[in-house]
């Protein structure tokens, strides 16, 4: 680390800076501008405690070691090709994107711990967050800082560079600045996490160069790792799955399912009787399950909330300070009612239409929220409201409680359970671009909480508590012209007239 030796000022705005580096050896002599000290300073600071910030963030505040979730297997693949002697890893700009509490920079911090600590390069880190609003500066100059202070060229250093980069969106050219070092170095590998926007805001230049691996909130598998240190069955997730949703008949899909029935009662027979409403609750939230009390557990989450509501949504729809307070109440709307026109929102709160429909586009860009369309044609989405969940049910929970308590949470834990099918549905079809999901209602007998189009087949999909009956999936059916339907319970696994599939939860909870 380098040791500042004397400074001297030899001219307006000018500094003549003699140093020592990392072993004691004198380094050229640098001029430099005067107003780059603080930069400095704390490029200098940084790097003495960069091992000591990322070693704290892998532990609770009793010192417990975080466990790693499935995305460290991807970002710890990347990280050792490029480590590798033979060969330049084919990966080396990877941005993970997410809301905010789960789990970025405890990914950054453990992939930093587990795997580079070890090894001989040079490591760099920054938390954007800190250097734009405390440091008032910006990605550009701390790596012109970094330089001078490891008396080093960052596009041309032989030795392998791990640039690592948290909430980088507080930088709007953060992209740009690393793309010139990742053209002019393929010893640098790029390691950044911010906000969901972040995937959203970059040019094509960048996007050939970077791998997105966004990290979601916990499934319930991750929970129980994570929570009470219950691992999931080999290749179980994808068989459920494979049967549920890549069937041609029900038939087909009840069999499949009945052939891993004993696996997966074989991992439930280890799961707490209790751990599902914990999960709806607070579990899919990391930072929420090291709270012993729901009730500091849901003011922590409503706090991050609030946090994304008042700093990284601006970024995204351009509001005003004064917008917060609606954002908060649209939220507090959507949590008791998922579906609800814009007009009635902007009836209701006094404000403008177009206003709510840019503060909706912005939670959905966040990934705050979960945008589910209207089953049918142009003319048909045009015409029905949109259906909002939330990306999270610990998020609406924590909504639920701020409004009304557990009370109010407990009269809406059949949306918690469809907030957490909604968010799996994302993940696995949206997100991997493997189909659609929708939602299907045409007056009071006619309705289904979403419609998978996978395959090219539309499939009905109900989601319910307790036990569901089949009746309203029937006329559904019918109408999209689907070979099966599929009813989540909380019963056991039951086929009816070859067409309609009851799936129990722990089934569902395993995809």
């Amino acid at each position: 680390m380098a040791i500042f030796c004397f400074a001297v000022v030899i001219g307006k705005g000018l500094l003549l800076l003699r140093g020592c580096d990392r072993v004691g050896m004198v380094f050229n002599l640098k001029i430099i501008r005067m107003n780059l000290l603080p930069v400095i300073d704390y490029v200098s600071k940084q790097m003495k405690e960069t091992s000591g910030i990322l070693r704290s963030k892998t532990r609770n505040s009793l010192g417990k070691v975080y466990p790693t979730r499935t995305i460290f297997i991807k970002i710890q693949q990347y990280v050792l090709q490029h480590l590798s002697i033979s060969k330049i890893g084919d990966v080396r700009w990877v941005v993970v994107p997410g809301l905010r509490g789960v789990g970025k920079s405890t990914l950054l911090a453990q992939v930093y711990n587990q795997i580079i600590k070890s090894h001989d390069v040079e490591f760099i880190y920054f938390s954007l967050d800190e250097v734009v609003n405390s440091l008032g500066s910006n990605l550009h100059e701390v790596l012109n800082a970094y330089e001078k202070v490891a008396d080093i060229s960052l596009a041309t250093h032989r030795k392998k560079i791990f640039l690592f980069l948290d909430e980088v969106h507080y930088d709007e050219n953060w992209a740009s600045v690393v793309k010139v070092l990742f053209d002019k170095n393929p010893n640098i590998f790029i390691f950044a996490t911010g906000s969901s926007a972040v995937a959203l805001q970059r040019n094509a230049d960048e996007q050939r160069r970077l791998k997105v691996e966004p990290l979601y909130p916990m499934s319930f598998a991750e929970y129980m790792v994570v929570k009470h240190g219950v691992w999931p069955i080999k290749d179980l997730k994808k068989r459920v799955t494979e049967a549920i949703f890549f069937q041609d008949n029900a038939s087909d899909i009840y069999a499949r399912l009945k052939g891993v029935e004993g696996l997966v009662e074989q991992y439930w027979g280890k799961v707490p009787s209790n751990a599902l409403s914990d999960y709806m609750f607070v579990g899919s939230i990391p930072f929420a399950t090291v709270y012993e009390d729901k009730t500091q557990a849901f003011d922590a989450i409503y706090q991050t909330v609030r946090a994304i509501v008042e700093v990284d949504l601006p970024q995204l729809g351009n509001f005003k300070k004064t917008t917060a307070p609606y954002i908060l109440q649209i939220l507090s709307v959507l949590a008791i009612s998922s579906g609800i026109s814009t007009n009635k929102l902007a009836s209701n709160l006094n404000i403008r239409h177009e206003t709510v429909s840019d503060i909706l586009v912005a939670l959905v860009k966040a990934e705050l929220v979960v945008e589910v369309q209207p089953y049918g044609s142009v003319k048909n989405k045009a015409k029905k409201p949109k259906k909002y969940l939330f990306m999270s049910p610990a998020i609406r929970a924590s909504i639920l409680f701020a409004v009304g308590g557990e009370d109010l949470i407990e009269k809406h834990k059949g949306e918690l359970l469809e907030d957490v099918v909604g968010m799996y549905l994302y993940r696995e079809m949206t997100a991997k671009h493997r189909g659609i999901i929708s939602y299907y209602e045409k007056g009071h007998d006619l309705h289904v909480d979403f419609v998978v189009s996978v395959g090219g087949k539309d499939i009905p999909l109900e989601v319910g508590m307790g036990k569901k009956d089949t009746k309203q999936l029937w006329g559904i059916m019918d109408r999209l012209n689907s070979p099966y339907g599929l009813i989540c319970h909380s019963r056991g696994l039951e086929i009816y007239d070859e067409r309609v599939v009851k799936v129990p939860h722990d089934f569902f909870l395993l995809v």
